[in-house]
């Protein structure tokens, strides 16, 4: 892929090498420029699953934000345009339904997924039937499933943004 998008052009040479090395591009100018997003914010009350998580996607090219806060975490959405929130459903302070039920009234267009150890089939349902979510992924996530959900995530934040933009 070459073109000034993402570098200038290079000879093949110089290419191969990127290729062969497996130089990972940078996309944020992308995303910037086309007035989408590329931030994913994380709710977890546990500390090591949101490392788990961030070490999944390590090499993927988003900006990541992870706190176990829920008002933490709606600063982060405010502030970094976040285009997917994943939240855990069982913490202490707010279920993760009820925090993305927020999240949907505040910024409707963030794709909200739900990653849940337990299964509250009837809360699920109601939630994924009332719009509050996105996905749900259940504990513990497969890397290449979780990858997939948050990618497909982003681009149903993107193409809902632009047809909003279309729209004004």
């Amino acid at each position: 892929m070459q073109g000034f998008l993402f570098s200038r052009p290079v000879p093949a040479e110089e290419f191969s090498s990127m290729l062969i090395n497996r130089h990972n591009l940078d996309v944020s100018q992308y995303y910037k420029q086309f007035g989408t997003s590329n931030t994913l914010v994380l709710l977890d009350d546990e500390e090591n699953v949101l490392r788990g998580i961030k070490r999944q996607l390590r090499k993927q090219n988003y900006d990541v934000y992870a706190t176990t806060s829920p008002q933490q975490a709606l600063e982060f959405i405010a502030l970094h345009q976040a285009g997917v929130v994943i939240s855990d459903q069982k913490m202490p302070k707010i279920s993760g339904i009820k925090f993305l039920s927020m999240v949907r009234k505040l910024y409707p267009l963030t794709a909200r997924i739900i990653l849940s150890g337990h299964t509250e089939q009837m809360e699920l349902i109601d939630a994924i039937n009332e719009g509050a979510v996105f996905r749900v992924l259940t504990k513990p996530v497969n890397k290449e499933v979780l990858k997939q959900n948050i990618l497909d995530g982003f681009e149903q934040y993107n193409l809902t943004s632009r047809k909003n933009k279309l729209e004004d």
